[in-house]
């Protein structure tokens, strides 16, 4: 499972090799070449799996039709920069990635179910990793990461996988508050970024007589994470159930966001968190009954940072698969004559803190296109400003925030990721 290890507690808690540019090219540039797709048939299995170009298209297809069958075997063959498109179906194979910097992402439209928890881990600096779309059913660790690393629309279900108590505890610990671990957990990292996902935590289960603590929407521990427009929910605790006169525990329900340790900072914008319900009782015991405490939005180390955004009024979402021929379209929602800019990018080891004006922004590689001012209206809704797609997505993976003057301080959007397919995929 993706889950976090139990930990003490703390006692003061509260460039596509042939076809990359120098930089992304704009406005009257003659076109780029698309990236072109690797294609190689599943490796026999007396021989070794075929190793991709850097910047190559991998197909995982449950049915076969791609390059791969799971998952984890398009991540084993993926050098620096990969692109892995995944396509509708469920896999059930564990996923890891360590120590290189690729995109994990699901086909446009695709239901894509991981059924084992994602592990990132090692991602070294100025190595980039974005998940985007994926049904993560068993969750998720981040671990030791230097380089960035970003999820972008991935849920964990609300039925996912039950919570068992953390190895070596006790009926008399289960109702704390704060208890619970989770299976959605950043731990050591420098640069994670979350982007309109939703996470649960699992429900706590019977320890009969006594009750189990539910998870955490997201636990976090010693790392620097971003927020931005995420739902997180607490699991509840399970009900101690007894049928004598003896003690009895119910479990802590799960907080929406757990924060451990010192030194941790969360920042985020349009988070929506509450935490789970604590179990109560049921059975015809009553004697020396605990009840679990109830989970909070958010709950933090005194020596942590957890802080919102000054403003939540910038809102930008783009295409997030461009295929050839198509041009990528943009929504930007700012105040009405607010001047705007496009920033784009074709590497992902941006990671500047700006908490004043945004969260993350892109940083000094990133080429900065002014939009002109917002309408009256608030919303933008337009193609990139181009000739043609390939003059500006000479890459498979293209990094793009946009920036509103509001009142004099620039207000930083959520990133987004574009990736660039051959049009027959």
């Amino acid at each position: 499972m993706g889950s976090c290890p139990a930990a003490v507690p703390l006692p003061t808690e509260i460039t596509m090799t042939a076809l990359v540019r120098s930089a992304l090219l704009l406005l009257g540039v003659p076109s780029l070449a698309f990236a072109q797709t690797v294609r190689q048939l599943p490796p026999a299995a007396d021989a070794p799996p075929a190793v991709p170009a850097n910047d190559a298209v991998l197909v995982v297809d449950a049915t076969g039709a791609g390059d791969f069958l799971e998952v984890s075997d398009a991540i084993a063959a993926a050098l620096p920069r990969t692109l892995v498109l995944v396509r509708a179906g469920t896999y059930t194979a564990p996923v890891a990635i360590r120590g290189v910097g690729l995109t994990l992402q699901a086909d446009a439209g695709a239901a894509v179910t991981l059924t084992e928890g994602l592990v990132v881990e090692d991602v070294a600096a100025g190595h980039g990793v974005v998940v985007a779309g994926m049904t993560l059913a068993g969750g998720f660790t981040i671990d030791g990461c230097e380089g960035t690393v970003r999820l972008d629309r991935c849920t964990t279900p609300p039925s996912g996988p039950i919570a068992p108590p953390p190895p070596g505890t006790t009926y008399w610990n289960w109702p704390n508050c704060g208890f619970g671990l989770s299976y959605q957990c950043v731990r050591d990292s420098e640069a994670v970024t979350i982007v309109d996902c939703e996470f649960h935590g699992a429900d706590g289960v019977s320890m009969f007589p006594d009750g189990a603590p539910g998870h955490h929407g997201l636990q976090v521990e010693l790392s620097t994470v971003a927020l931005y427009h995420t739902i997180l929910r607490g699991g509840e605790g399970y009900p101690a159930t007894s049928t004598g006169h003896y003690p009895v525990a119910s479990g802590a329900g799960g907080d929406g966001l757990r924060v451990r340790g010192a030194d941790s900072v969360v920042r985020h914008c349009g988070l929506d968190a509450v935490g789970g319900l604590g179990g109560t009782h049921t059975g015809t015991g009553t004697f020396a009954v605990t009840f679990g405490c109830d989970g909070i939005a958010i709950r933090s180390h005194s020596l942590s940072t957890v802080e919102a955004c000054v403003t939540d009024d910038l809102l930008f979402d783009v295409d997030s698969i461009v295929r050839g021929g198509e041009l990528p379209w943009y929504t930007i929602e700012a105040p009405p004559q607010a001047p705007v800019y496009l920033m784009l990018a074709a590497r992902s080891d941006w990671r500047t803190f700006a908490p004043a004006s945004g969260i993350l922004h892109l940083g000094s590689r990133a080429k900065v296109v002014p939009l002109g001012v917002m309408p009256a209206s608030g919303t933008l809704h337009r193609p990139l400003p181009t000739a043609g797609p390939a003059s500006i997505l000479g890459h498979v993976r293209v990094e793009l925030q946009v920036y509103a003057r509001v009142q004099g301080i620039d207000r930083y959007s959520e990133p987004r990721t574009i990736v660039v397919v051959d049009p027959g995929l």
